[in-house]
């Protein structure tokens, strides 16, 4: 079931890549309902924050990609929310730097350089 989760976020990946976002959002929205709904355990180990944090992140970046950026910010944050649980200072990081993009792009350069820094201070943890 693991890997069945990850291989559907790697084709997830590839659609990104040819900016086929209509099928990744559905596709992202297949792999959130499961998650909702199913436990998975691998190697003894509780998979779903891990797969969730890492979904996030991605819908993130297809709503990105969509111009849907209250959207995008909010999937950035749910995503930090589970990378901060699983102590995965990368993770937050990338959360926080890609909520930062958004702001830059939106024009709000107060906001992306406190999301900026945000991201920065995981790596000098």
């Amino acid at each position: 079931m693991y890997e069945e989760i990850i291989n559907k976020l790697n084709t997830i990946l590839i659609e990104l890549g040819k900016n086929n976002t209509t099928d990744a959002e559905l596709m992202c929205t297949d792999v959130i309902n499961f998650l909702d709904k199913t436990e998975i355990i691998q190697n003894g180990i509780q998979r779903n924050v891990e797969l969730r944090a890492f979904t996030m992140l991605t819908m993130g970046k297809v709503q990105e990609d969509q111009h849907k950026h209250s959207q995008a910010i909010e999937y950035y944050n749910t995503a930090h929310d589970c990378y901060e649980i699983l102590i995965d200072k990368e993770g937050m990081a990338k959360a926080k730097g890609n909520i930062g993009v958004i702001y830059k792009d939106l024009g709000d350069l107060e906001k992306a350089l406190k999301y900026q820094l945000e991201s920065l201070k995981y790596s000098k943890r």
